[in-house]
């Protein structure tokens, strides 16, 4: 049988009722929040410790893509030398002389600008999925060479293809071994989020 008179703020019984419920509820609450934290800061505690120059794998990836970022920008400087040695320039105002004229298909300097272009194709890719892959908590020495292919493969495919030219399958082989160990840690990485 309900008593409507009960369920009142008049009735101190009621009032305690309340007040403890309330308590209750904010305690469930906090609880829940700081179940949250813990949780994220045991994940970020992990996250830190693979993201550290402790972790081989980051400190390896870290390394190849210092390496490969001064690669690429050597490329801008590659592309100015022989912009200079063939005398072909984009600009009217970085002609050296009124004699000279604007030229764009230089094969020299195409060619340097194709190998430039092919980098930021591949490389920036690199970037992005092996620090991911980083993430993925990967066995130290297949992670590490999979970096080392990936450097040493993109600057053997700039060394043949713009500074010194080496008929195919050379270009094609550089190209292939960057592009395999990509494509292999993009999987891992999609696996580890998918599973």
């Amino acid at each position: 049988m309900l008593h409507p008179e009960l369920i009142s703020m008049e009735n101190e019984v009621f009032r305690v009722y309340l007040g403890w419920t309330a308590v209750l509820v904010l305690k469930i609450f906090a609880m829940g929040i700081l179940t949250g934290l813990t949780r994220f800061v045991t994940a970020m505690a992990g996250v830190v410790e693979l993201l550290s120059l402790n972790n081989p794998v980051f400190k390896s990836y870290v390394f190849w893509a210092g390496v490969l970022v001064i690669k690429m920008l050597l490329m801008s400087l590659l592309t100015a030398v022989q912009r200079f040695k063939t005398k072909t320039f984009a600009n009217p105002e970085d002609l050296m002389s009124p004699k000279l004229k604007v030229k764009f298909d230089d094969p020299n300097v195409e060619r340097v600008r194709r190998a430039h272009r092919n980098d930021l194709e591949n490389i920036v890719p690199f970037f992005i999925i092996g620090l991911l892959y980083t993430l993925t908590n990967p066995s130290v020495f297949l992670a590490v060479n999979l970096f080392r292919a990936v450097g040493i493969a993109r600057i053997v495919h700039t060394i043949v293809y713009a500074v010194v030219v080496v008929p195919q399958p050379s270009r094609a082989l550089a190209f292939f071994v960057a592009l395999g160990a990509t494509v292999y840690m993009a999987l891992q990485v999609i696996l580890a989020a998918a599973f």
